[in-house]
């Protein structure tokens, strides 16, 4: 046997199972606050895309009042409308957008 007393090495196992039901619970709980957190940024981006596209099918362009017809100015204007008042007046929307696709390379929407 060893030679620490009883009472010791009790408390050793039982600090030990402590330590290890604790290392357990906080990989479980940022497993789940990962999970919720990812499910909520889909969600989020799922509705961000659904005003974007449906502000390139339907809007309308505020200069000229017919369909928009340049890639930027439907972002220009989706930003415009998405970001609060206190973060459009620290970062200006700039028409520097890159370019996904052949079309918007060529800053025309698909027709």
């Amino acid at each position: 046997m060893s030679g620490l007393p009883l009472q010791a090495r009790l408390v050793g196992w039982v600090l030990l199972l402590v330590l290890i039901v604790l290392a357990l619970t906080v990989v479980a709980s940022q497993a789940l606050l990962r999970r919720q957190v990812d499910s909520r940024v889909a969600g989020e981006l799922r509705g961000e895309v659904a005003e974007l596209r449906l502000l390139a099918e339907e809007g309308r362009d505020p200069a000229t009042g017919g369909p928009f017809t340049d890639v930027a100015d439907v972002l220009d204007l989706h930003l415009r409308r998405s970001l609060p008042c206190a973060l459009r007046s620290r970062y200006p929307l700039r028409r520097h957008y890159p370019a996904t696709s052949r079309a918007s390379a060529r800053g025309k929407l698909p027709t």
